[in-house]
């Protein structure tokens, strides 16, 4: 598979799978852009900054989406400080888009992106 961004090594982590699943990401724009689907190593301009944590460093070039909108509400909740001003978009990942994981606490998922354009099947809600 081909990823839109460079991965680590063994990333993603062989749990990872392929699947068409319904997700919710924070975004900033409306409709839903580009810039909205950058992976956290990237958005901080260290894609290569070293993790103490192999699955983290791997987690961060991924995106972070949500199998539920309770979710996403609780994920900006917590992190307020970022996502005060973040909208809720919603859209389905094919198996042919990329590899999910689910990580950290549920429903936050991983996704590894392989589609060249992974804002196109998201709207906000």
């Amino acid at each position: 598979m081909d990823w839109k961004f460079s991965l680590p090594t063994q990333c993603p982590p062989k749990e990872a799978r392929n699947d068409d699943i319904e997700l919710y990401r924070l975004i900033k724009n409306s409709p839903p852009n580009p810039e909205d689907f950058v992976p956290l190593a990237y958005e901080l301009k260290t894609p290569h900054q070293e993790f103490e944590d192999e699955f983290l460093k791997c987690c961060s070039h991924g995106l972070s989406v949500f199998k539920s909108i309770d979710g996403a509400i609780k994920w900006r909740r917590k992190y307020k400080k970022k996502f005060k001003n973040h909208k809720i978009s919603k859209g389905v990942v094919t198996r042919e888009d990329g590899m999910i994981l689910e990580t950290f606490k549920n429903p936050h998922v991983t996704w590894w992106v392989s589609t060249d354009q992974p804002e196109r099947e998201f709207v906000e809600v």
